[in-house]
């Protein structure tokens, strides 16, 4: 809830229902654009499962995915997280 006004929450997908109780499961994606901007080691690490299990292959589709999730506001917020993340998934993989 702490950064509730800096993203955009999406849907998500219908995994279970349970009775009136239904389910959502976020995307890979999602997930990774938090992960990104809590600028965690442990979250780092997790980035890069993600990474590898999404389509995202360059620093500016990693990008486009914030972009699409993180507010403005929000990127400016965790700007150092989000440059660390994206340094440290991409610096490597990139020339």
């Amino acid at each position: 809830m702490l950064i509730y006004d800096e993203i955009l929450i999406p849907d998500g997908k219908l995994w279970k229902r349970f009775g009136p109780l239904h389910i959502h499961v976020p995307t890979k994606e999602y997930i990774l654009a938090l992960k990104i901007i809590a600028g965690r080691e442990k979250d780092l690490e997790d980035c890069a499962i993600l990474l590898a299990q999404t389509p995202i292959q360059t620093r500016r589709q990693a990008q486009q995915i914030l972009d699409r999730y993180i507010f403005p506001e929000g990127q400016e917020k965790h700007a150092e997280h989000i440059e660390n993340a994206l340094r440290h998934l991409f610096e490597e993989r990139e020339p």
